[in-house]
Parts: structure tokens; sequence; C-alpha cells
């Protein structure tokens, strides 16, 4: 295929005549630089679209990214509030059975206090918040402990109990007495620590007028279960733990007599003694009131 410029002389020479000749090479040279023009041109906007093209695909790539990265975020925002509601139906599972065990308890604890009233006694409940506790001993070989803490009311007819537990070097909720399962009650185990943080209440039955102790010890648990399911059975034998709990080691003891509760909430930092009440094993604290029925 011949090239624009032999097309040019090609078609000149075919005309006769010099001049006519030179005019018609003169008109095809502009015609040939006028279609150079043009192809310089289409080049330019076609290198122009291409760049407008690529754009266009870092565009549509960039949004591509984003829609995806906003489909996952909302993927997991969808799988959060799923989460979420399975915690709110928990939550609620967990607080409409704790209303029932509160009910439970307020029945009970009213059915004792209308029976000790018909015998001519009265009733009151110690309210303890136990928060935690401080430079407990070490038991564990990891140069921790797992404590946990029991608690108990000691009324006046079980007073000589108590002060048998304190001058034996015995342990009070080892002995053997007559307290019922509404005046002891024990916390969770806090594992690996000697600074526990319990954060648990409970209530504890008052069924005289008389004064009364509300004694604390404090245990590590061997059998490092996290929740003590003992029946408040004591040993036969007074040694060792209490609360089926045998083999636990006594990490201390404390009390706090009743003339020190008042009906106004109020937060008491109490000592761990040992058993013969010459040297402090660490501490305890707690919020303690007494309401009466």
């Amino acid at each position: 295929m011949e090239s624009k410029t032999e097309e040019i002389c090609r078609i000149a020479e075919a005309v006769e005549g010099e001049e006519d000749r030179s005019v018609v090479l003169k008109i095809c040279r502009i015609k040939l630089d006028e279609l150079e023009r043009k192809r310089d041109d289409m080049c330019k906007v076609k290198e122009k679209c291409e760049l407008n093209i690529k754009e266009k695909k870092l565009q549509i790539a960039e949004l591509k990214e984003d829609c995806e990265r906003k489909l996952n975020e909302f993927e997991q925002w969808k799988k959060f509030r799923e989460l979420k509601e399975v915690d709110v139906k928990n939550a609620e599972t967990s607080y409409k059975n704790v209303m029932s065990e509160m009910a439970a308890s307020v029945r009970m604890i009213q059915s004792k206090g209308m029976e000790r009233m018909g015998a001519g006694g009265s009733v009151s409940i110690v309210q303890i918040t136990l928060l935690g506790g401080k430079d407990l001993l070490i038991c564990g070989r990891d140069g921790t402990s797992d404590p946990y803490c029991t608690m108990g009311v000691v009324e006046a007819v079980h007073q000589s109990v108590l002060m048998k537990a304190v001058n034996s070097m015995t342990d009070f909720f080892a002995t053997k007495s007559s307290i019922s399962t509404l005046n002891c009650q024990h916390s969770t185990t806090a594992h690996g620590t000697t600074a526990p943080q319990w954060n648990e209440r409970f209530e504890l039955l008052v069924t005289t007028s008389e004064p009364f102790v509300v004694a604390f010890e404090v245990w590590d648990d061997s059998d490092h279960s996290s929740v003590k399911l003992r029946d408040m059975k004591m040993s036969d034998d007074g040694k060792g733990a209490s609360y089926n709990g045998e083999g636990d080691d006594f990490l201390g003891r404390a009390f706090l007599p009743s003339s020190m509760i008042k009906s106004e909430l109020s937060e008491w930092v109490l000592p761990l003694y040992s058993r013969d009440r010459r040297t402090t094993y660490g501490e305890i604290r707690l919020c303690i009131t007494l309401i009466t029925v």
C-alpha cells in the first residue's frame, strides 16, 4: 500500500502542465498536513481517553474496595448485634433467675421470721457485700492462692461455740454446731491471687435481739472449683477445712460484733488473724448493714 506522499506524487505526475502539477502538489501537501494534524489530534484524544479510562478503573476499584469494606463492617455489626441480643436474652434470664432466688429467699426469711416472732423473738438481716482481700497467705507453688471466704452469724446461744473456737485454736466453721444454712454462706473462689476481688452480696438471718457476732474465715480452695457447692455440713473431727472442703488451707479469720453493725451502710477493712490471734494474714474489705424485718 503506497504512502500519502507517493500518492500525491502520482497524482501530480498525472496532471498535464508543470504549473498545474505544482498547484496540485501544493494542494495535496496541504491536505496531507491537515490529515497529519488530525491524526495527531486523534492520538491526543486517544491518549486522553485512555488516561480517563485508567482513572475510571481506579475509581471503580476504590469504590469496589469501599463497598466490600462497608459490607464487612455491616456483617460485623450484624454479628455484634446478634451477640448483643443473645447477651440481652441471657441477662434477662439471669435477672429473672436472680429475682426468683431472691423472692424464694425472702419467703424463707419471712417464714422463719414469722416462726421466730411467734415464739416471741425478733428477726433481722445482715446484708454483706464482700468486696475483696489483700496480702493473703501464699499457698500455691506459683506464689498465689485460690481464696474463698466463709461467713456466718453467731447468735448468743452459740457464743460458747465461738469462744471455744477462738480459745482452742480450732476452726469455727469446722466445729459441730446447730447453725442453719440461713446463718452461713460462702463466696466463690478467686483463682490465682492473694488480692481477690469478689464483689459478692450476701444476706444472713439473725433471729435474736441479743448481741451477736459475724464471723469470717478465708480458705484456700484445694480442689480449684470455681463455685463452692457445699451443703454446709461440718467435719466430724473439728479439724481441717469446712463445708466438705477437706484439705483446704486456713488463711485467717475475722470477727465483727453486732455493736459495730449499724442500720446505715458502712465499709470495713478487717485484718485476718491466725488461729491463735497472734499473727495477721492480710485483710478483707466489705460493706455491711443491719436491716430489721
